[in-house]
C-alpha cells in the first residue's frame, strides 16, 4: 500500500488555503498549509516533503521560492501546480510547474488535476475514486 499523498498548499488568502485543505483532505490526503514563499521553502526543505505543492504564484516571497528552485535544479521530485487567476501569463515560476489551472470557486478541477498528477506520479491511493458497483445477487 502506498503513502498518504501529502499536499501542501499556499494562496495568498487564508480562507482559500484552509478551503482546499479541507476539500483535499476529504480525498483522503494529507494535506498541508503555507503562507509564503519562506515557508514553502522550508517545507520542502523538511524531511517528509509534500508529493505535491499547490502554488498561488502571486504568494509573499513568491521569489524565495524561484532562487530554492534555481539552486536545486527545479522542484525536484515535488510536482507543482500553479494554481492562478492568470493561466496564460502565469509568470516566473511557471517553469516549475507540471500544471496550470485556472483558480475557480468550483475546487473540483483542481482536485481532479492533482488526483491525476499524483497517481501518475505513483503516490495516489486511489482516493477520490467512485467506488465500485457492486453485481446484485443473483
Amino acid at each position: 500500500m502506498s503513502p498518504t499523498p501529502r499536499i501542501l498548499i499556499t494562496d495568498r488568502n487564508p480562507n482559500v488555503r484552509e478551503l482546499l485543505r479541507r476539500e483535499f483532505a476529504k480525498h483522503g490526503v494529507r494535506a498541508d498549509t503555507a503562507r509564503d514563499g519562506r515557508e514553502v521553502c522550508a517545507r520542502l526543505c523538511s524531511p517528509e516533503p509534500p508529493h505535491l505543492l499547490v502554488l498561488d504564484p502571486e504568494i509573499p516571497h513568491a521569489g524565495s521560492m524561484g532562487e530554492w528552485a534555481r539552486r536545486r535544479g527545479g522542484a525536484g521530485p515535488v510536482a507543482v501546480v500553479l494554481n492562478t487567476f492568470t493561466p496564460d501569463a502565469p509568470g516566473p515560476l511557471a517553469g516549475l510547474a507540471v500544471a496550470v489551472v485556472e483558480k475557480d470557486p468550483d475546487t473540483d478541477l483542481l482536485w481532479e488535476r492533482v488526483r491525476a498528477i499524483l497517481a501518475q506520479r505513483g503516490a495516489g491511493t486511489g482516493a477520490g475514486a467512485e467506488p465500485k458497483a457492486q453485481a446484485a445477487p443473483g
